[in-house]
């Protein structure tokens, strides 16, 4: 899109608010293609009010004019020893287009004055995943243009989470702002490749630490049994570690992704997957003879991770009691806005598990949002939880109704 004089849509944008009498234009120094190094492009202007102090504050705008005075001081040195040398200086003009200034910039000049500026986003393979403030919206389109100049080839689509996450499947409602239209992509983590589509099934890329902290906390005798999977970020880069994994997920899409990035990795021996509800996989998983060998289980359902914990209560009742079983070790995922996020996590484990006396170690992931927390909490199975007597479903849901 061109605007004024032939230039670009945001060299217009530029332009026209210093019209506006919201950005003046700094003086500096240009040449034509003379061999010293001045021929840059682009547009060299502060926003409204800004003083020659701040402006100097400007990283690159502060070498160029630390570049100008040591050259001048080398010119005037020269024609001190010589004085028969023809050095003239002259005072020039630098223009510095768009295409020099970096994204917090731009973005800093088009935007209304006292305006957070959306400077971080979330990269998923080719796609750059804004959370845009209510503030923001009005300015989405601009906002997504400039991330995308600004990070290509790298980032080639620039999306905006329009909703919460409310359905089963953990589907975010995504809208695309700039950039093309597909959200199939594929990220690399751990030297794994994963396929996605993130309008089909879930994957937040700021985990990836908290995924490796978890891995790092697995050896080879370890058996996995990963409730929520989705498309296998921590099964797949488990299987390379432990003997197996049980990967299970709710969402078909998520299913079929992680049967297909099993295959791409080479790692579909070492993992057997299912297409479950998490309560019935846990039931399923403790009725076969699997329930002897899995000693770790991962439970990353944020949202309602903690409302499965009670499938495991009488997991081994109908086992004899002089034979030892290895009960696993849980990690399960939650959110807490509680002023004492570990306090409250932790005591909706033990309403869970209907259990007072669970050795829990918790710990602070992340922070979702203002006041809300993500946590993870890894215990053993208590003894007296895995063998307890409990009523069946229908009996439970009816006591509940009564």
């Amino acid at each position: 899109m061109r605007g004024k004089g032939g230039m670009d849509f945001l060299s217009w944008r530029l332009w026209k608010r210093r019209k506006e009498g919201i950005g003046r234009a700094c003086w500096g120094m240009n040449s034509r293609g003379g061999g010293n190094g001045w021929g840059r492009r682009g547009c060299c202007f502060w926003t409204r009010g800004m003083r020659r102090r701040e402006w100097m504050s400007c990283p690159k705008l502060s070498r160029w004019l630390v570049h100008i005075l040591s050259c001048s001081a080398v010119a005037q040195e020269a024609m001190r020893g010589n004085s028969t040398s023809t050095f003239n200086l002259v005072r020039c003009k630098l223009t510095l287009f768009y295409d020099y200034w970096q994204m917090n910039e731009i973005l800093e000049a088009l935007l209304p004055r006292d305006m957070i500026i959306p400077s971080a986003f979330e990269t998923v393979g080719h796609i750059a995943h804004l959370n845009l403030r209510d503030e923001h919206l009005p300015y989405k389109k601009l906002i997504a243009k400039v991330v995308l100049d600004k990070n290509k080839p790298k980032i080639q689509t620039v999306v905006n989470k329009i909703d919460a996450i409310h359905n089963d499947y953990r589907t975010m409602q995504l809208e695309v702002l700039a950039g093309n239209h597909s959200l199939v992509t594929m990220v690399v983590e751990n030297g794994l490749r994963f396929h996605v589509d993130l309008a089909a099934v879930y994957w937040n890329s700021r985990l990836a630490s908290e995924r490796q902290r978890l891995l790092n906390g697995f050896t080879r005798n370890d058996v996995l049994c990963d409730v929520f999977a989705g498309v296998g970020p921590i099964a797949l880069s488990a299987a390379k570690i432990v003997k197996h994994v049980y990967a299970n997920d709710l969402n078909p899409c998520a299913v079929q992704y992680m049967e297909k990035n099993s295959v791409l990795n080479k790692l579909e021996r070492h993992i057997e997957i299912f297409n479950m509800d998490g309560r019935r996989f846990i039931d399923a998983m403790y009725a076969s003879q699997k329930a002897q060998s899995i000693t770790q289980v991962v439970m990353n359902l944020p949202n309602d991770a903690v409302e499965y914990l009670d499938a495991f209560r009488g997991i081994c009742k109908d086992k004899p009691k002089d034979k030892e079983y290895a009960l696993p070790m849980i990690h399960v995922y939650g959110f807490s806005k509680a002023r004492d996020p570990e306090f409250d996590f932790h005591e909706r484990i033990r309403i869970a598990l209907q259990e007072v006396a669970v050795n829990v170690e918790m710990r602070r992931v992340r922070q979702v949002a203002p006041g809300k927390w993500m946590l993870c909490a890894s215990f053993r199975l208590p003894i007296s939880v895995a063998y307890a007597h409990t009523m069946s479903r229908m009996q439970a849901h009816q006591v509940k109704s009564f």
